[in-house]
């Protein structure tokens, strides 16, 4: 099969690292630069160079190795097998390459770090285990993850007796509204979601209002799957938010209103064919319960494409539950439950919003199983 944006070229380009000390903020060194070992420049003229894609522009020398990846956790900063490469648009990220790329089935491989990740193989990548890039409450979080770009005209929740719940992070969709405290103390208000044009990570949703106030959960992570023939995916590749945390326990002060659920992260997929037969999805995270004298419950992350993150609930005594944040059927997350009026303790903070919908994107020709809403949600672009 002809590859797809693809050229091998005998050149004498010099590559350097992301994060290079030369390259500025973003890591990556434009051609031209002194490479990384203080040379001329020049390069071995046998040595062949690869340049893929078109949402990100890709250009490294050939891979001459199949790869296959373990169960592991891969850090993105620190990962040595990050390769040297130049990218258009300039990112930050992490480079993995290989003639082939493989995930077998029963191995999951978890992604992490402040470093877009780019899967990059001249043949084919297939995913028949788990490619894990989403982020996890309490754990981890995906690579570069919150790295949006993310809106800034959200309202926070305010405090007045009574908390309100965070607003849910916004990326590929909005998030939702965290729910009022009793007797005052306002849910927060996502902001409006931006124009996303290159790769990037889902955005955090916002804390619950007071010190007893869950924290927003983060969003998913940020991943390119770029190959000169094709991508398949009989197993999963996930980037979803993460829950928000729920209220503490306030005991006799304010209760605290829940975090705001993740808003999904992107998972971009570029080849001459690309084939979901399993399941590839970037939802949000379910917000966190408001709390009372008892501490609120936390969201929950998405399991499935078309299973949302569930919100925080029943833990709390007067608190108001969390929204479960968007799965496959719309692309808003839900709006966080006001503290509910308790005969007995009349305290509660609000819960809160449910994270909105990151985005999957794929450039290719041949798509099959990929409108499919039981195996991809976020619908791709």
């Amino acid at each position: 099969m002809r590859a797809w944006a693809l050229a091998l070229l005998v050149s004498g380009c010099g590559f350097t690292g992301p994060g290079s000390p030369d390259n500025g903020s973003d890591g990556n060194q434009p051609p031209g630069d002194a490479p990384p070992d203080g040379g001329t420049g020049d390069t071995d003229a046998s040595v062949l160079h690869v340049c893929l894609g078109t949402f990100v522009n890709v250009c490294m020398d050939a891979p001459q190795t199949a790869l296959s990846l373990m169960t592991q956790t891969i850090n993105t900063d620190t990962y040595a097998k990050c390769l040297p490469a130049m990218l258009n648009p300039q990112l930050d990220a992490c480079v993995i390459a290989g003639q082939t790329i493989t995930i077998p089935s029963s191995n999951k491989v978890t992604f992490t770090g402040t470093k877009r990740l780019i899967l990059l193989a001249t043949a084919s990548i297939t995913i028949i285990g788990t490619l894990d890039a989403s982020s996890h409450q309490g754990g981890m979080s995906g690579p570069a993850a919150d790295t949006g770009p993310c809106p800034t005209n959200f309202t926070d929740p305010t405090t007045s007796n009574q908390s309100g719940g965070g607003w849910g992070g916004t990326f590929g969709g909005p998030g939702n509204n965290g729910g009022n405290g009793n007797s005052g103390g306002f849910g927060g208000i996502p902001g409006s979601p931006l124009n996303i044009t290159t790769l990037g990570g889902g955005c955090r949703g916002g804390a619950g209002a007071s010190e007893t106030g869950g924290a927003g959960g983060h969003g998913g992570g940020a991943v390119l799957l770029l190959a000169g023939q094709s991508i398949s995916i009989p197993g999963v590749v996930d980037a979803s938010g993460a829950g928000g945390d729920g209220g503490k326990a306030s005991g006799a002060s304010a209760g605290g209103g829940g975090g705001g659920g993740g808003a999904g992260g992107m998972i971009a997929l570029e080849a001459p064919s690309v084939t979901i037969a399993g399941k590839c999805f970037a939802n949000g995270g379910g917000g966190g319960e408001g709390s009372s004298l008892l501490a609120g419950r936390s969201g929950n992350e998405s399991s499935a494409p078309d299973m949302a993150g569930s919100g925080g609930t029943g833990g709390s005594i007067g608190g108001g539950g969390g929204a479960g944040g968007t799965g496959g059927k719309g692309p808003t997350g839900g709006s966080g439950g006001s503290a509910i009026v308790n005969p007995v303790v009349d305290a509660g903070g609000g819960g809160a919003g449910g994270g909105g919908i990151g985005i999957i994107k794929i450039v290719s020709p041949n798509q099959q199983s990929t409108s499919d809403p039981h195996r991809i949600s976020p619908p791709k672009t």
